[in-house]
């Protein structure tokens, strides 16, 4: 089973009630998880749009995340490509793309879209990216694969 937490990090913070509320949720799920936002947990030099500004509050986000089996924090905010972060052995970010496509001032965009597979018996996540192209082909790629938690691991313990 896996279990699936959303956030609202529309203004760059998820604020101390959220935060606490999943906090619980996830300490009182043992089963792997996801986590959604809209923002990045961090920005960087080629992530000029906003990330969660709170340091203390990304640092209890991914202490939460590694401490209770959230395999995956799925955010977007970033437009024009993926970026993959590790965290812990089986925690990570991803943070995709826009999927609709755009031309504009800013950008000029083909739509792309992901999808993740989840297998259960190897505990991994994949992402295959599919795009459409300038020639009107869709290509597709795999991303990643990524090691989740065990959801048996704390059963045994």
């Amino acid at each position: 089973m896996m279990c699936v937490l959303m956030g609202d990090t529309g203004n760059a913070s998820l604020g101390k009630a959220q935060l606490d509320n999943l906090m619980d949720a996830a300490a009182a799920d043992p089963n792997p998880k996801i986590f959604c936002g809209h923002v990045p947990l961090y920005g960087g030099p080629d992530m000029f749009y906003f990330s969660l500004k709170d340091p203390h509050e990304r640092a209890l986000l991914v202490d939460t995340m590694v401490k209770n089996k959230v395999g995956l924090y799925l955010a977007g905010h970033l437009h024009l490509t993926h970026k993959v972060y590790q965290y812990a052995d089986t925690t990570h970010e991803f943070v995709g793309e826009s999927f609709h496509g755009r031309t504009g001032l800013f950008e000029n965009t083909l739509p792309v879209w992901y999808v993740f597979t989840y297998d259960a018996p190897s505990h991994s996540l994949t992402i295959v990216r599919y795009a459409v192209e300038r020639d009107g082909t869709i290509s597709e790629s795999t991303v990643s694969t990524l090691p989740f938690p065990d959801p048996l691991i704390s059963r045994i313990l």
